[in-house]
């Protein structure tokens, strides 16, 4: 996560799991990524005015759950 943090450069933290961030980039738009265990995750370059960490904290809640 760190090494990812530092190649997208200006992140925001964000309250998703053990850890995670939201930030903007030219290419992905807005986007949030997450850390849970061993699994990462999140979104990126969402359309119809979709919020990246609501889509996320949904797949963060879904991970682990049989």
């Amino acid at each position: 996560m760190a090494k990812l943090k530092e190649r997208i450069g200006q992140t925001t933290p964000a309250q998703i799991s053990e850890e995670s961030f939201t930030a903007s980039d030219k290419y992905l738009d807005g986007m949030c990524v997450f850390r849970k265990g061993r699994y990462i995750g999140g979104f990126s370059n969402l359309k119809g005015g979709r919020d990246a960490t609501a889509e996320a904290s949904a797949l963060a809640a879904a991970i682990g759950k049989d």
